[in-house]
């Protein structure tokens, strides 16, 4: 079997390592780990500037790693910074389109309204830029959408007639009615550990009704690990664990469901073919 995590963050696993375990984490050990596990590629996802850079060494470190270029709705601080950040995520997709880096997407962007619904116009303004920039680099979405779907559902859609954008609708966790808009503009709903935990009954009659062709794996590690590892450092490792509690929900065998995913997310990031 072959797997790939569509939502990763290394550096902030590396950070969580060091701070909770007192460990100084080797990437190239953690990578190692992910290859016994199947792992073929990992899209390390970034979610502001600082994070630009160090995805791209990480792309360079190792052949399972790929990276997006983005700017979080919670790093949406003010109108000054965001043109900052605005600027330089278009010089570093400029170059690594220019120097055939492995950049896959842009992302994560959307809309966040449950840390702050006060900058809701800033946050807009600055999704749709980046919505703008991945039609010029004709890239994919990685969507963040938390209590926002209506806000983040009208852009999207919208962009959606106007430039047939595609998209994952990152951490996906409603219930069948959003999935299905979701899925009726085809898009894709990235399905990480929460489908395991015991109260998503909804999510998970939502996704057996949607179907598996819409979905693809991810982690969000270090976040949100399988309930079998709550309180306790992700990584894409736990990735087959997913496709296994995946395959207990569609009553299809776990091979068969991974390599259809597999050429699933092949689809939405064509890129993640340049090794």
């Amino acid at each position: 079997m072959k797997f790939i995590d569509t939502h990763s963050h290394p550096t902030i696993i590396k950070d969580f390592y060091k701070k909770k375990n007192n460990i100084d984490l080797d990437y190239s050990d953690l990578f190692d780990v992910f290859k016994k596990k199947d792992i073929c590629k990992v899209i390390c996802v970034s979610t502001n500037k600082s994070d630009f850079d160090q995805n791209i060494q990480l792309s360079y470190l190792s052949d399972i790693c790929f990276f997006s270029l983005g700017i979080h709705p919670c790093d949406v601080i003010n109108i000054e910074v965001s043109k900052e950040e605005i600027f330089c995520l278009k010089e570093k997709v400029l170059f690594s389109q220019k120097n055939n880096l492995k950049l896959v997407a842009i992302g994560e962007t959307g809309i966040d309204l449950y840390h702050s619904s006060e900058n809701l116009s800033l946050q807009k303004a600055i999704f749709e830029e980046q919505i703008k920039i991945a039609v010029e680099n004709n890239l994919p979405l990685i969507i963040h959408s938390r209590n926002a779907f209506n806000e983040t559902y009208d852009i999207l859609k919208y962009y959606k007639i106007k430039n047939n954008i595609t998209a994952v609708i990152h951490c996906f966790s409603d219930d069948y009615e959003i999935a299905k808009k979701w899925v009726d503009l085809d898009f894709f709903l990235g399905i990480g550990g929460i489908i395991t935990y015991p109260k998503n009954n909804a999510l998970r009659e939502g996704l057996f009704k949607i179907g598996f062709e819409n979905i693809v794996l991810e982690t969000d590690a270090p976040f949100l690990p399988i309930q079998e590892f709550r309180g306790k450092i992700n990584t894409s490792e736990f990735i087959p664990d997913i496709n296994l509690y995946l395959s207990s929900i569609y009553k299809i065998n776990e091979e068969i469901l991974a390599e259809k995913i597999y050429n699933s997310t092949m689809k939405i990031f064509p890129r993640l073919l340049n090794e």
